[in-house]
């Protein structure tokens, strides 16, 4: 859209998708600051962690943002085609980095809101969550309530070696809570056939708190 052609179809495409784009990217930003201002969590050290790595993001995309906005509006004023698609594009892209932001900080205020539920939940139903879903909060629910019922489903985490580390090692924290004679077996079983140095040193460290416990 310079100064000596006319508007074309092309161009209004490009004005639509920027006014969408700054749009939903605003959205998105308040949003992410709305979360940051009322996190629905624990507030703690990993918490913080978090929130810098979020600050990070929106200000390496709101910045950009920004500027694009500018550019995205001179070119429709100034009538300069070269500036208006500029600014769509880098407008587009920054708001699509804080969109998929906010998807995924609406996904972790919808689990928090799940798992206020989990100390409700049965032990059968924690487990099937934990293996279903990788879940690690529902066995940090087993390790609070420390019931020997829990014991087989959390020897079949901590002796697959499919399961991921994380979700072995806090069923593994479970059966050490738990501490009875069944528990303390699979840690050994686990411990021996172990391949991976820094889970069987965990293990044994565990067994060893089992047994001096009793």
């Amino acid at each position: 859209m310079d100064r000596s052609s006319p508007v074309t179809n092309r161009d209004v495409i490009w004005v639509w998708v920027g006014y969408i784009a700054l749009l939903l990217g605003i959205l998105a930003l308040l949003y992410i600051a709305y979360d940051l201002k009322y996190p629905n969590h624990f507030v703690g050290d990993m918490y913080s962690l978090e929130v810098m790595f979020r600050l990070v993001v929106l200000s390496s995309a709101a910045g950009p943002m920004l500027i694009g906005a500018v550019l995205f509006f001179l070119g429709r004023h100034k009538n300069v085609r070269r500036w208006l698609t500029l600014g769509t594009t880098v407008t587009t892209v920054s708001s699509t980095i804080l969109i998929a932001m906010s998807i995924g900080v609406a996904h972790s205020r919808h689990m928090d809101e799940v798992r206020k539920t989990y100390p409700q939940k049965s032990v059968e139903e924690l487990l099937a969550i934990a293996k279903g879903e990788k879940d690690q909060h529902a066995v940090d629910q087993l390790i609070i309530r420390a019931d020997p019922a829990a014991v087989p489903g959390l020897a079949s985490i901590v002796t697959d070696d499919k399961e991921p580390g994380y979700l072995r090692y806090v069923a593994a924290e479970a059966l050490a809570r738990i501490g009875n004679d069944d528990a303390r077996m699979v840690l050994e079983k686990a411990r021996d056939s172990c391949k991976d140095a820094w889970f069987k040193e965990i293990l044994s460290r565990l067994v060893d708190d089992v047994t001096h416990k009793r």
